[in-house]
């Protein structure tokens, strides 16, 4: 039997955290239902993360954005703020799931789950974004590449909840761009993603980030493709040179959802994809 925690404010439910079996917050539960379902005996206790108003928003303030671990994906999809300072995160939160999982799933529950595959965690990468962790001992912020170790693994301690996700306001100049392949168009896990974020002045890239989903352990950055494109002009050339660096920077494996060799050659068409629509 599964034993139920429905705390009412946020230090309650870090004090729950604190107990020496502490339970599994439970937030949308798009992802967590189903590991219950196929696994029950993992989880002797739950805690339900309903309650607590404060990890739910969106606000821009002192020259940041900052979400709230609660928020859900349609919150993010419809949001005035992130449509007009971050649409590559409103992007990537359009093309998760159904409707009905937009409506339950949370951007805290899409990262801890540290999939390859989160659809989310590539664009929060290419923001530069920032994640707080919180615990009855206090608060800690670690930047979102540094966050996962595996599929399914992070630095998260058992006492530790995500309670926010934070990055800079993106400059009016920059422009995002998320591309992802599934089998279909809707309700299935990616092949490939790709979220790019890039300040192009006159056909030149002043700078870019890539990040990348479903080709490694851990959602990736492209670092030796951001030094090739870094300050130059945008020529069919380069680009060709770009996508040739991408899919040696990937180490896609073979699954049933993909070849390890379409994986690799995807990558690069979606970053020339990505690349032109920036200019």
């Amino acid at each position: 039997m599964t034993q139920i925690f429905t705390p009412k404010y946020l230090e309650e439910a870090l004090e729950l955290l604190a107990k020496k079996n502490p339970p599994q917050p439970l937030a949308g539960g798009t992802d967590l239902l189903v590991m219950l379902k196929d696994e029950p005996e993992r989880f002797s206790s739950l805690m339900l993360l309903e309650n607590l108003k404060e990890l739910s928003g969106i606000h821009k303030e002192n020259g940041r954005i900052r979400i709230g671990s609660f928020t859900t994906h349609a919150d993010i999809e419809q949001s005035p703020v992130l449509n007009e300072y971050a649409p590559v995160l409103s992007s990537a939160a359009s093309e998760i799931g159904s409707v009905q999982i937009r409506n339950r799933g949370t951007i805290g529950g899409n990262i801890i789950n540290a999939s390859p595959a989160g659809d989310l965690i590539p664009p929060l990468i290419a923001l530069g974004t920032t994640l707080e962790l919180q615990s009855a001992k206090g608060k800690r912020e670690i930047p979102i590449r540094e966050f996962f170790l595996a599929p399914g693994a992070s630095v998260r301690e058992p006492q530790e909840l995500l309670v926010a996700i934070h990055f800079a306001v993106p400059d009016a100049r920059e422009r995002g761009v998320f591309l992802k392949l599934g089998p279909r168009k809707a309700q299935a896990i990616s092949k490939v993603m790709l979220a790019v974020q890039a300040l192009v002045h006159h056909g030149a890239v002043e700078w870019i980030r890539i990040a990348i989903g479903a080709v490694a352990p851990t959602v990736i950055r492209a670092p030796q493709t951001e030094t090739l494109l870094q300050g130059k002009k945008l020529t069919p050339e380069l680009i060709e040179e770009a996508k040739e660096t991408v899919r040696r920077e990937v180490s896609p494996i073979t699954d049933i959802r993909s070849t390890a060799e379409y994986r690799q050659h995807v990558t690069g068409v979606l970053l020339e994809r990505a690349i032109k629509s920036l200019l």
